[in-house]
């Protein structure tokens, strides 16, 4: 906690200013040093005429930044190497450890054949990283890695790679070609020994920093050097062969300026990019002149004479806008996030399982394992008097063992840790080790813990696992061992270990109370306040018996069971049935202990039946307790007597949560920063987002901190001279009590001004701190949820000085506190960042919003304008949600005062409902140039020039043209922002703190059944489709489905969905996964002449449920289509295309009752197959409950899987049994980065109360390593339909991989819904995207009307089938007798076409020159009109093609009409127009020219 020293005691008058100009960062005249920014540790290189530079960011992420500039001089970040490069605690900045002042140092960054090199090492993780890329700008990379060096350097020299390292002792190494690896048998050496000597023995720091080149078939090695009483100083090292002999000289001793390479221009000219300390801003780079002297560089030049037009834009404002893509950094696979858990019972709570765990009895119970032996060493232990030494281990996970045997149950947690050390001189400085659970039946053992161990440490190990309710566990046994490494190296391999203090503990939650159920009499309970206690068999909430309490309530004593510092939810059942008493009543558990009483838990119950009560209590950690006790009470006594209730099902459980790591730490959460940032030390990507709200940068506390050093997801900008300010607007309206949030200066020494919460008050602090300790050194209360921060920092003359500031409105400043002094420590080796956070003291969940953040290179500190001007957009509009609605906002300011002024600069937040498609100014109240910029969501208007001004009556400065970004399908409110106006010259400011306009976008019913406009769910709404499966063929996606179709009785009334009509199977497809092109329908079922006699499978009578696969067989593509004979058996049709024709090549069913494995199979339906990388294919099917028990319920035992032989339609050996729980049906099968993903959909049976188990209806997956098993149960990933649209029934779903990124295809019932008010069994298919955490686990799939984004545009100026849909009003599908596009004799046209109907395809791409003629297949009786309309039915017409008669509904005829030369995308809309009452023709196909 921080220490509150000053809370409330200090407050400042106040004292007003305007922060003045806000933007991107510039310090006016160019001076050398190149930027006035921490930059240390710079390596540039040159390609073409570019420069390129990484430099030194150790504790931030992403790391290694990569610069670039076309003059050496003005540098921008373009990227980073990676993002994080490991989840190790430090770098995590979690479980009490950090990372500053090491993570990733002294980069080397080289480019060669094509590909880029930077390589680097982390002392954290006792590693040297090579990274590679063709693209530096945008990746990917490549990472490889092999054991510390220190300040390396690379070298390519006639197809050999070199690295130059070491500190004094300057080594050579040669990599492999490649630069992956240390090259076997390659180079080894030191080349320059003592290099420090060139300035003496006495040193401060001693060479290091090396940089090797080739320069004219010469080896130069620069250093850099500290000799006691000097400075930092450049030293260069020459020779004629890479292995030296070298000699060297000093060739720059300015100012401490040292350490870097050299780098030449395209027309010769040398420099070498060095760096300086320069007090609490950092190490800064400096850009000196190099010439040539007989072979020896001469430095030339006094720093400051250099670098024109210097600007520092590797440090920027931020609107907090999303930025349009992400960077192109080395994304870290890390299966760990930090998030809270169930800690451990007090100590002796749990169960030990582990025998002679401290080897006091020698070996008893223990072996070694995989040969090693084992014996008791009294010398080396870590308690007691023992520990167990391993030795003369021949494999890389030999250790020492112990048999569990079936001490391990299911629905148990479980707790292993060990202490393991090692000291073996010839190993290696840091080991990892694990402890490994095996059982029978596990194929692999599961790695409990894996941490790194230093040698000569005692290290803990400890892991936890939760075996699941089916898992049975046998055969078990602990063994620990180092972790898998590849490749046996036996000095880090195979050297002697010990290990000490190993445990198993049961860690599952312990009940505390002690005959809560009362089936022991009075055990344990006595009377509160004289009240008379009787157990009564009379009446139970649950069991046999209750405790009757006649007076006010009963107590139980906790001594010995609860404890300080942990966290306890108690629970009862209460009931009275007193005649006398009220018809409700108040009852409580209270916490008493002395005089303390603590409610835990209260509530008002109903007279006549059991209620519950619970609550939970937290017991201070300095809490000393004497008597604690737990009381259940009536809040009064009834109106006759004695009152009279019952209790049962008491309950009292340690609930304390503790922090630990899960998956999905570092996953990509889809919010983009801009380069310019960097988090301290790894971010938890689950704790923040610019997406959460728009337009702001949203901080999320999701774990206990106790200052800033230790607060994850701080973000960070560096500080730059000779003076730099920075401000942030918070929206602090939902932070929690304990939370601190704000605006700071990161360093060792840090201070930050902020607001905390204490209670339900929120207050201004001031607060400096260090590892040690921190201090509020002034508090204000804060009456409003908005607040305004700045910080400003002076480092001219090294003063390095800042002072924080606060304002309520944004304009009026006040001083927080007095100066900072501002300090560079070598625990954090790093210059002082801006440090925007929001950490937890108390309790995690609480968020702060950042509005802005703004950096200035002027101090203005408490300060006021002489001019706060008025700014205003038009405050409300209201437009139709339809692509081709025009929004215009007129923004108004008040006129400037006469004064001088160079510029001014307006910033807006368009919506991302809203794009921009002009600035119109008002140019005749405008003195200077006007012009106008929009990215990633922000719009800035600009005024430039030596002479700028406004002066208008009406105060119209500009008109701001938008329009609908597309369909707004349910109406839709979005506001327009004004981020800043700010004006350069004058002593003005703009108040925009109210200029915005609210946009309202009203939905437009244009008649469409269910999927309207701008969604993409259902897929169609003019057919039905029910248990789609999905395959991709040459572009495109191909869904099949069942052949519901809507069912009515003798008098036209819907009727429920009996299955009779699944004969036949439905096909559409989709490029873009918007516009889906109807096939028609399979006729699978043929039995008794079904389908009108074409029925393919004769002896079928259903077609339920299909699969599809495509493989190619003796070198020609060949398609099949797997059904369900209804729930018997299992058939498969073949074809040439993925849409027909199709033929039964077997006569009879694959896969019946009489299959091998078959047997207990309840439904025999629902294929879904496999086609694995090898060409070997797996059929997946079954389903069905074998009765009503519980087991048979959790456990039915009905799943299936049996691999298909070479020709898809023949099955080998036998199936074999999945062991699904709660199986229901719909078997779906994917595999995802070597791992195979069985899915299904989960039973209706009951379920257990209290159970963690499947729900029902939603859709689970398990996992495995191999095709056939055995899988694992994971979870459930996607709900029953009912949860996302109203409307239920079964879940039947396929998931599938389409130009990278992964779908789910699934049916709900919306269109029947829409249609009729209720499913009553008929299905339509959706699709949504499937995202994967880093582990490979699956994300929770949302079910929703938006469905996906459209991927691709159409292109109009290619045949379009007529029945290729986005949306529609009022038609149908049927069969077409001219020819198809995909295959001739297979094609369908839209019918049913009446006057006002219409059809559309989304997202069409006219080009740039766009179309003159448009035609159409079309049939037509009595013909009518089809008007072109873009983006909405009543969009833009461009033209009308008039439909006349061709003789006959299926006489086709090709004609056409001229169109508007319209460009760009565009939705197309059709529609018909007619006066005739019957259908007016039918349409084919449509194509543009």
């Amino acid at each position: 906690m921080l220490r509150k020293s000053v809370r409330f005691l200090l407050l400042l008058s106040l004292v007003f200013l305007s922060l003045g100009v806000w933007g991107n960062a510039t310090a006016g005249e160019a001076h050398s040093p190149v930027m006035w920014a921490d930059v240390p540790d710079p390596s540039v290189i040159r390609v073409g005429d570019t420069y390129y530079m990484t430099s030194t960011t150790m504790h931030m992420n992403p790391g290694v930044p990569i610069m670039k500039s076309q003059d050496l001089v003005n540098w921008e970040i373009v990227n980073y190497v990676y993002d994080v490069l490991d989840a190790d605690d430090r770098l995590a900045l979690t479980g009490g450890e950090n990372d500053y002042g090491r993570g990733s140092w002294a980069s080397s960054l080289r480019y060669h054949d094509g590909t880029f090199y930077v390589a680097f090492s982390s002392q954290t993780l006792g590693k040297t990283y090579v990274f590679q890329t063709t693209d530096v700008e945008r990746g990917p990379w490549r990472r490889s890695s092999f054991y510390f060096t220190h300040d390396m350097s690379l070298l390519f020299d006639e197809g050999r790679v070199f690295l130059v390292h070491g500190s004094n002792d300057i080594r050579l190494i040669e990599l492999t070609e490649d630069a992956r690896a240390v090259k076997p048998g390659g180079i080894n050496q030191v080349i320059i020994p003592n290099a420090s000597s060139l300035l003496g023995e006495n040193m401060i720091v001693s060479a290091e920093g090396a940089h090797i080149h080739k320069i004219d078939g010469r080896y130069y090695i620069f250093l850099i050097a500290w000799p006691a009483g000097g400075m930092r100083t450049q030293l260069c090292f020459r020779a004629d062969e890479i292995t030296g002999p070298y000699e060297g000289r000093v060739v720059f001793a300015n100012a401490g300026i040292a350490q870097g390479g050299l780098v030449d221009t395209p027309n010769g000219d040398w420099f070498a990019l060095l760096f300086g300390d320069r007090g609490a801003v950092g190490r800064i780079p400096y850009l000196i002149p190099v010439t040539w002297e007989d072979g020896w560089p001469v430095f030339g030049g006094e720093p400051g004479e250099l670098a024109p037009n210097l600007g520092i834009q590797i440090v920027k404002s931020d609107e907090f806008n999303q930025k349009g893509e992400r960077p192109g950094a080395y994304h870290t696979v890390i299966g760990n996030r930090v998030t809270y858990v169930q800690a451990d019972p007090p100590a002796g709570a749990g169960k030990e399982l582990l025998s002679n765990g401290g080897f006091e009895n020698g070996l008893t119970a223990w072996r070694g394992s995989e040969s090693a032996s084992i014996s008791i060493s009294n010398e080396v232990f870590f308690s007691g008097g023992s520990a167990l030494k391993i030795t003369d281990r021949e494999s890389a996970q030999a250790g020492a063992e112990q048999y569990l045997g079936e001490e391990l149950k299911p629905n148990r947690r479980y707790k292993f840790s060990a202490r393991v050390r090692y000291d073996d001189p010839a190993a290696p400085a840091n080991r990892n080790f694990s402890i490994f659970l095996h059982a029978d039946g596990w194929k692999d053992p599961r790695a409990i813990t894996n941490r790194r161990v230093a040698k000569g440490d005692w290290v803990l190990l400890e892991g936890y696992i939760t075996l699941s309710t089916s898992e049975i566990v046998s055969g078990a046994k602990i063994s620990i061992a180092p972790s898998w490494s590849r490749g046996l190296v036996p000095e880090r391999d195979l050297m002697d270990f010990y290990i000490d203090d190993v445990s198993i503990i049961d860690t599952t939650i312990p009940e505390l109370a002690v005959n809560g159920s009362f089936e022991n009499g009075l055990t344990g309970w006595s009377a509160y306040n004289n009240a008379q206690l009787t157990v009564t068999d009379q009446i139970a909430a649950s069991g046999l018996s209750s405790l009757q309490v006649t007076g006010l309530g009963a107590v139980q004593d906790m001594a010995g069971r609860i404890e300080p510092g942990r966290e306890y939810r108690v629970s009862a059942q209460i009931r009275y049935d007193q005649p006398s008493a009220p018809a409700v009543q108040s009852f409580n558990i209270y916490f008493q202990d002395g005089e303390l009483k603590d409610s835990i838990g209260s509530g008002t119950l109903a007279k006549g039946q059991w209620g519950a009560l619970e609550g939970i209590i937290s017991i201070p950690a300095e809490m000393e307790l004497v008597k604690p006790r737990l009381v259940v009470a009536a809040a009064q006594t009834g109106g006759d007597g004695l009152f009279e209730f019952y209790i049962d099902e008491f309950s009292c459980l340690d609930v304390t949560k503790i922090e630990q790591t899960v998956s999905g730490e570092n996953d990509y959460n889809g919010s983009n920063l801009g380069l310019e940032w960097q988090w301290n030390h790894n971010p938890d990507n689950r704790y923040w987002s610019l997406l959460a709200r728009p337009g702001y940068l949203r901080l999320t506390t999701g774990s206990l901190s106790t200052s800033l050093l230790d607060a994850r997801n701080t973000l960070t900008q560096r500080t730059f001279g000779p003076q730099s300010a920075a401000g942030v607007k918070l929206d602090v309206s939902n932070l929690k009590p304990g939370d601190y949030a704000g605006l700071g200066l990161l360093q060792e020494n840090y201070a930050f001004v902020g607001v905390t919460m204490v209670g339900k008050e929120k207050t201004i602090v001031l607060v400096q701190g260090n590892s040690e300790s921190a201090a509020e050194l002034a508090a204000v209360p804060l009456g409003q949820d908005e607040v305004f921060f700045k910080v400003e920092c002076d480092f001219a003359q090294q003063r390095d000085q800042a002072r924080f500031y606060y304002s309520l409105d944004g304009f009026n400043w006040q001083a927080v506190g007095g100066a900072f002094r501002m300090s560079y420590t070598i625990p954090h080796f790093m210059g002082y960042r801006f440090a925007l956070f929001n950490f937890a003291t108390l309790d995690t969940g609480g968020y702060v919003d950042f509005d802005y953040f703004r950096v200035s290179d002027r101090l203005t500190g408490a300060y006021s304008p002489a001019h706060i001007l008025t700014a205003s957009l038009l405050e409300e509009v209201t437009v139709p949600g339809t692509p081709a609605a025009v929004v215009n906002i007129p923004v108004y300011l008040e006129s400037l005062p006469a004064a001088e002024y160079t510029g001014i600069t307006a910033s807006f937040t368009i919506p991302d409902r809203l794009t921009v498609t002009g600035v119109e100014f008002n140019e005749a109240a405008i003195t200077g140039d006007c012009s106008y910029t929009w990215q990633d969501g922000q719009l800035v208007l600009q005024v430039t020039g030596p002479e700028v001004g406004f002066q208008a009556d009406t105060g119209l400065f500009a008109e701001l043209k938008l329009k609908a970004a597309g369909f707004i399908p349910v109406d839709q409110t979005v506001v327009v922002t004004t981020d800043y106006i700010k004006v350069d010259g004058g002593d003005v400011v703009y108040d925009t703190n109210r200029a915005k306009a609210q946009v309202e976008l009203k939905a437009q019913d244009m008649g469409a059944a269910v999927k309207i406009p701008g969604y993409g769910n259902p897929l169609r709404d003019y057919k039905l489709g029910a248990d789609p499966y999905a395959i991709v063929y040459d572009g495109r996606v191909y869904v099949y489905l069942s052949s519901d179709e809507f069912m009515f009785d003798s008098d036209g009334a819907l009727i429920e969905n009996d299955f009779r009509q699944l004969n036949r199977v439905f096909v559409m497809s989709s490029d873009d996964l918007m516009n889906w092109t109807d096939h028609g329908a399979i006729p699978v079922a043929g039995i008794h002449g079904a389908n009108q006699g074409k029925g393919i499978a004769k002896w079928a009578g259903g077609s339920w449920a299909p699969a599809a696969a495509h493989k190619k067989i003796d070198g020609k593509d060949k398609f099949f289509l797997y059904f369900s004979n209804s729930a018997g058996s299992i058939g498969v049709l073949t074809a040439d295309t993925p849409i027909g024709p199709w033929e039964d090549p077997l006569g009879r069913a694959l896969i019946t009752h009489s299959t091998p494995g078959v047997a207990g199979v309840v439904w025999l339906f629902d294929p879904a197959v496999l086609v694995d990388d090898d060409g070997t294919a797996y059929l997946y099917f079954g389903g069905g409950l074998p009765g009503n028990s519980q087991e048979q319920i959790a456990s039915p035992k009905t799943a299936r899987v049996i691999q298909l032989g070479e020709d898809m339609i023949s099955t080998v050996g036998e199936a074999v049994m999945i062991d699904a729980p709660y199986m229901f049906e719909s078997s779906g099968i994917h595999k995802y980065n070597g791992k195979y993903y069985y899915s299904y959909c989960t039973n209706f049976g009951t379920r257990p109360a209290g159970e963690d188990v499947p729900p029902t209806g939603e859709i689970a997956y398990m996992l495995s390593d191999n095709p056939m098993g055995p899988f694992e149960y994971v979870t459930t990933v996607l709900k029953n339909p009912h949860h996302y649209f109203g409307v239920g029934g079964n879940n039947h779903h396929a998931i599938f991989e389409f130009n990278g990124e992964w779908y789910i295809v699934y049916h709900a019932q919306t269109v029947a819904q829409a249609a009729f008010g209720a499913g009553r069994g008929y299905r339509s298919p959706h699709l949504n995207r499937v995202e994967f955490d880093d582990n490979g686990l699956m994300r929770d799939i949302i079910g929703t009307r938006e469905g996906v984004a459209q991927i691709k545009n159409l292109d109009p100026y290619e045949r379009t089938e007529a029945e290729t849909i986005a949306w529609q009003k009022g038609i149908a599908t049927e069969i077409c007798s001219a020819p198809g596009a995909y295959v001739a004799s297979l094609n369908m046209h839209v019918t049913n076409i009446d006057d006002g109907d219409w059809i559309a395809v989304s997202n069409a791409d006219f080009g740039q020159v766009g179309p003159t003629t448009f035609m159409a297949n079309v049939a037509a009786v009595n013909g009518g009109t089809i008007e072109i309309r873009l983006d909405s039915p009543d969009g833009e017409l461009i033209g009308t093609l008039e439909v006349t008669p061709t003789g006959g509904e299926q006489e086709w005829k090709l004609m056409e009409c001229d169109v508007k030369q319209v460009t760009g995308v565009h939705n197309i809309f059709f529609l018909f127009k007619g006066e005739a009452q019957a259908d007016l023709f039918n349409f084919d196909y449509w194509q543009f020219k």
